[in-house]
């Protein structure tokens, strides 16, 4: 099994074979772990060190990890997995990410170049789009980067 965590896209350890495989995509949360399987490969997304049998020291992890319910759900297309990890038990927010299938790489969701923390209602009510991700009132303008957000009153440079 290989692990992802990148909070800063880069090259996954694993190589995802071709996305023609998404028919045999799976997405399973099992004993506090998210975990993407496509043909023989498994990587790991996220983790709840709670529930983990191994003594793992979050505090210098960006990204990888959560307490309490994660939520997540795949892409129509399948090429995509939301996901968003809550990295505080007293918090009610969480730091969103987009796990792109092909790429196999993980990107923090975005607005004006910054990670956003995403209500838990918001994150509960995130749907994926023909155009890609909405949480709220912000959506992705680029299906082939739907980490990216804008809301209706951001402007979009159409030059």
């Amino acid at each position: 099994m290989a692990a992802v965590a990148a909070a800063v896209p880069t090259d996954a350890t694993a190589v995802v074979p071709d996305v023609a495989e998404k028919a045999s995509l799976e997405i399973t949360y099992l004993d506090g772990k998210l975990e993407v399987s496509v043909g023989d490969t498994t990587n790991l997304l996220s983790f709840n060190p709670e529930l983990s049998e191994e003594n793992i020291d979050t505090t210098d992890i960006i990204q990888g990890y959560h307490f309490g319910e994660l939520k997540y759900f795949l892409s129509e297309d399948k090429s995509f997995v939301f996901f968003c990890e809550q990295h505080d038990i007293e918090v009610s927010t969480c730091s969103g990410f987009v796990y792109d299938v092909k790429g196999s790489r993980i990107y923090p969701v975005i607005k004006d170049g910054t990670p956003v923390d995403i209500s838990e209602r918001s994150a509960n009510e995130a749907i994926w789009t023909l155009f890609g991700l909405k949480i709220g009132a912000h959506y992705s303008a680029n299906p082939k980067a739907p980490w990216v957000l804008i809301s209706d009153d951001s402007q979009l440079d159409l030059q």
